[in-house]
């Protein structure tokens, strides 16, 4: 029974002492967004959001640096100070940063071995074309390769 009382002593104190953020992660239309990665910079304290967009983490007591990041989005960096046994609720918006083109179709055959393929392969450096002052990533990719051809359609019928 001694052994019991002392145990459940230690997780009291435990559970009192705890340190929590919680919080819900949503984009610019106020729409959840599920499996938002949530670090702290620093640490391997790690989580991501549930299908509805909610999070817990329990943290040590102190200042974090929580980073929350998703595919399509502008990171967002929030400095979280937790004392002893405080829980936070931390809501957070992430502003959406899309990246519009046309429809890209890639065509391959098959896969081969480098030293066996008898045509010729060209690489394209993403920071070769990221100082091209040009309106598209499409029209970046004109003329970097032989064999490259990029057509852009009107978006009318029949215009390609």
């Amino acid at each position: 029974m001694k052994k019991i009382f002392l145990v459940f002593l230690i997780l009291s104190t435990y559970t009192i002492s705890a340190h929590v953020i919680t919080g819900t992660v949503t984009d610019d239309e106020l729409e959840s967004l599920p499996s938002v990665n949530i670090y702290v910079d620093g640490t391997s304290y790690s989580a991501s959001t549930d299908l509805n967009g909610l999070y817990t983490m329990v943290l040590s007591e102190g200042t974090h640096r929580v980073t929350f990041s998703f595919i399509g989005y502008t990171p967002e960096v929030k400095t979280v100070t937790l004392k002893t046994g405080e829980t936070q609720n931390i809501n957070i918006k992430l502003k959406s940063e899309s990246i519009y083109t046309d429809e890209v179709v890639v065509v391959g055959y098959g896969v081969q071995r480098r030293r066996e393929i008898t045509g010729s392969i060209e690489s394209i450096d993403g920071k070769e074309i990221g100082n091209i002052p040009v309106p598209s990533f499409e029209a970046a990719l004109q003329g970097q390769a032989a064999g490259v051809q990029v057509s852009t359609g009107s978006g009318l019928a029949g215009s390609g």
